[in-house]
């Protein structure tokens, strides 16, 4: 254990000699303090912190290796006292001045002596001995000559592609081994590149220091790419270079290289929830917001976070502000969750000071969706908010497989006519059964889409959870329908949503928010009904599509209590020659939903056939039954779309666009 000694403990009448003579004892174990000025200062600096690569650099660029700060010391002499071999060697081939001597006559061999640096004592003999100075770049004698081999050499980057971006910053990993039995001086790793690479930077040559007899060391290097970089196939050799001429064998790294694909960011989709499941914000109520956030673009999006901002102390958000989505590959989506709060005493505008700000690592990547929440309405559609790269490389935004993003036809597209009119019905919460999984999204987007096609938002009746009560399903079918509907329109019906069959008659009903399948009869809407409604309409053609089951099985199905499930079909309906109906199901099977999708399986399909290009209902009919069959099975569940007419009397008609 060290002795600390006290200058104050020396109380005697030759204080003033002992204090001096302390002084320089204790000089010879630490350098004083100096204050760094110039070039020769960080030289002395880098070398007290053991940092080669700058003193390296710095000697390279003009630095006095025997310059001297206020008290005499030299970089040396600080290599020394810090054990710093390597920067010992280095100095020394340079020129350093082994026998200098600081202001208290210290020279940098009492200093490793006093400090037991045994290694740079030797050095230091050696040179004293001027058995080193004249052999400047020789090292000590070797006992045996080392063997030194590259055994690991590995490139590494953010995105996990294995490619180096245009922007991107990756990292050579060099693993060295001695397998001989002498020691290897100074050893560097050179890295050569088969050509020169525009844009791309890294260190060409990277100190290891010694390497004794079965070490291993491992290096990182940076390497980095800007805008300028190209696509191209590179190769590096690396080479181990030792000071004693014992390189090892070189070792090719080959990897891509990529110019500057932008990312393009977008806000998908947003949802509001409260804690009963209502799709409002309220005072008084905790409330989720989700924004699921895509890439759309062909490059890599990175460092992605999303943050919520509010401009109201009475607008509260709990938890943290932020959320890390981090590296967006092309086409991935991901989701940030936001909890606010609006207290009782907010007294603001109806649309809250609340803002979203999206953030990718590069700011020219960056987005600021304008997003206005406002008090007890359902959340704003997203019409795909985005921000388009400017840089020159050209690029096409990824076909992404989902539908959250939805894309306004050109009137070229549109066959919807200012006389088509639609009811959407979305039912997720419920009064008196278990909640229908996704019905509310199913129903939103669906909407979203239909005013896609060319459908007004005037001509769109949209009636969710508790709106879609029995009563509110009979205005929306039986009045607003039956007001709005001309001879020349076309008319298209939606509905996610539990289905129930009536245990004594057979018959399938539409269950509403209040509906209870023990009282189908009285609080159900029966699907006869619904398609007598319809068939009486004075219209061009009506479209039926629902997502719902009636086996009562489960899924989007409801059953009344002690009853069993039923076989419910839509096949064999006889319908209006205008009318074409495309169900979920059929028989026995159960109408399911994707949690990783967030939607009902059927509804998915559909809105991709849409988005897809399919026209007609038959076209959509022949592409989705196969794909929802599939992920059904995946899901452990047995489902298939049914339709009616048959498919070959639908061909050429109900067309949804051109």
């Amino acid at each position: 254990m060290k002795k600390v000694f006290s200058l104050m403990s020396f109380r005697t009448c030759f204080g003033i000699s002992i204090v001096l003579t302390l002084a320089l004892l204790i000089s010879a174990l630490f350098i004083p303090l100096t204050i760094y000025a110039d070039i020769n200062d960080d030289l002395r600096r880098a070398a007290e912190k053991g940092d080669i690569n700058k003193v390296k650099s710095l000697l390279q660029h003009g630095a006095d290796v025997n310059a001297k700060d206020n008290n005499g010391n030299t970089a040396l002499m600080y290599a020394a006292v810090g054990g710093h071999t390597e920067i010992v060697q280095t100095l020394l081939n340079k020129g350093a001045n082994v026998n200098a001597k600081n202001n208290f006559g210290n020279t940098a061999l009492i200093y490793a002596v006093k400090n037991g640096r045994t290694e740079i004592v030797s050095l230091l003999g050696y040179a004293m001995e001027g058995k080193y100075i004249a052999q400047q770049k020789t090292p000590p004698p070797q006992k045996a000559p080392p063997v030194i081999d590259i055994v690991s050499l590995t490139f590494s980057e953010p995105s996990g592609n294995n490619i180096l971006d245009a922007e991107e910053k990756g990292t050579i990993f060099i693993k060295a081994k001695n397998t001989g039995k002498g020691t290897a001086f100074d050893v560097h790793i050179r890295l050569i590149p088969n050509e020169s690479v525009k844009g791309m930077s890294f260190a060409k040559e990277t100190s290891i220091g010694n390497i004794n007899p079965n070490e291993e060391k491992t290096v990182s290097i940076d390497i980095s790419a800007d805008e300028a970089l190209l696509t191209k196939d590179v190769s590096l050799k690396a080479t181990l270079i030792e000071s004693g001429g014992f390189d090892s064998q070189p070792v090719i790294l080959s990897f891509k290289t990529s110019q500057l694909i932008p990312p393009v960011l977008q806000l998908a989709k947003l949802n509001i929830e409260d804690s009963e499941g209502r799709r409002v914000i309220t005072k008084g109520k905790e409330t989720n917001i989700t924004l699921t956030v895509q890439n759309a673009g062909m490059g890599i999006a990175r460092g992605v976070v999303v943050t919520i901002e509010s401009g109201d102390p009475n607008v509260k958000v709990f938890g943290d502000n932020k959320v890390v989505l981090g590296i967006l590959n092309p086409g991935e989506s991901k989701k940030a969750v936001f909890s606010i709060a609006v207290t009782q005493r907010y007294s603001g505008a109806e649309t809250l000071p609340v803002s979203f700000s999206i953030d990718e690592e590069r700011k020219r990547f960056s987005l600021r969706p304008d997003i206005k929440l406002a008090l007890n309405k359902e959340a704003p559609e997203i019409k795909v908010v985005k921000v388009e790269a400017k840089e020159t490389p050209l690029f096409t935004p990824v076909a992404s497989e989902g539908i959250d993003a939805v894309q306004v036809l050109n009137t070229a597209e549109q066959v919807v006519s200012p006389m088509d009119i639609a009811v959407v019905i979305g039912i997720e919460q419920y009064k008196n059964v278990p909640k229908s999984d996704y019905s509310y999204d199913d129903a939103k987007l669906m909407k979203a889409y239909l005013k896609a096609l060319g459908f007004a938002e005037r001509n769109i009746q949209f009636v969710t959870n508790t709106d879609a009560t029995k009563s509110g399903i009979e205005k929306s079918i039986e009045g607003w329908l039956k007001n709005k509907a001309k001879p020349e329109s076309r008319v298209f019906v939606y509905y996610s949503g539990h289905g129930a069959p009536e245990p004594k008659t057979g018959d399938a009903y539409l269950v509403p928010y209040d509906g209870d399948p023990n009282y189908l009869e009285l609080t159900g809407y029966p699907l006869k009904r619904l398609y007598d409604n319809l068939g009486k309409l004075q219209v061009a053609e009506v479209v039926v599509v629902l997502d719902s089951c009636f086996s009562g099985s489960g899924g989007r199905s409801v059953l009344a209590k002690g009853a069993r499930p039923l076989v419910m079909t839509v096949e064999g309906l006889i319908l209006p020659q205008n009318m074409a109906v495309l169900t979920s199901t059929q028989g026995t099977d159960i109408s399911t939903s994707n949690p990783e999708r967030g939607h009902g399986v059927f509804t998915y399909y559909f809105l991709k056939a849409l988005k897809e290009g399919k026209k007609s209902l038959a076209e959509i009919y022949e592409y989705i039954k196969p794909l929802v069959e599939n992920e059904a099975k995946e899901l452990n569940v047995q489902q298939s779309p049914s339709i009616s007419p048959e498919i070959e009397k639908l061909r050429g008609r109900f067309n949804l666009r051109k």
